[in-house]
């Protein structure tokens, strides 16, 4: 994977990770991602509030104000998009619904993987190729092979 991590395609998982912490697979662990959203969203609304209150009191400059609040923008539309990613290091076969490669025009190779938990929870893993066209082909002809895409 492009981090220097290794994805190990088992018969009943796939496991993410480098090859000295797999003496025994770990289970699929789904942090709840949607406190951390709900949090990040509102201290971006907060940063965003508070320097309105300081553009709107003449205590700031038009520039800097408008600056602020077009990251806080970006920063809440980056969380909605990735609000269902899951950084989980062990996913079950069963449990993966579809999987897609994305090619690369810039950048990496993605394969995406659409899996849900075990309360029906809608969850993706977003593993990145490292970045050479010779792992980009075994990784594609390794996926068609074990039909994962």
């Amino acid at each position: 994977m492009a981090d220097g991590t290794y994805c190990h395609i088992l018969a009943d998982k796939v496991v993410f990770g480098l090859p000295s912490e797999l003496t025994g697979t770990p289970h699929m662990s789904h942090k709840n991602r949607n406190r951390f959203t709900v949090l990040a969203i509102t201290g971006l609304l907060i940063l965003a509030v508070a320097f309105s209150l300081l553009y709107f009191t003449d205590r700031m400059v038009q520039g800097l104000w408008i600056f602020v609040l077009m990251i806080a923008a970006l920063g809440i539309y980056r969380l909605w998009l990735f609000r269902d990613a899951s950084d989980t290091p062990c996913i079950e076969r069963k449990y993966i619904s579809s999987t897609k490669l994305i090619k690369r025009s810039m950048g990496y190779t993605t394969w995406v993987i659409f899996f849900a938990t075990e309360k029906g929870e809608k969850l993706r893993r977003f593993i990145q190729v490292y970045d050479s066209k010779e792992f980009e082909e075994k990784a594609e002809k390794l996926l068609r092979e074990e039909n994962l895409i």
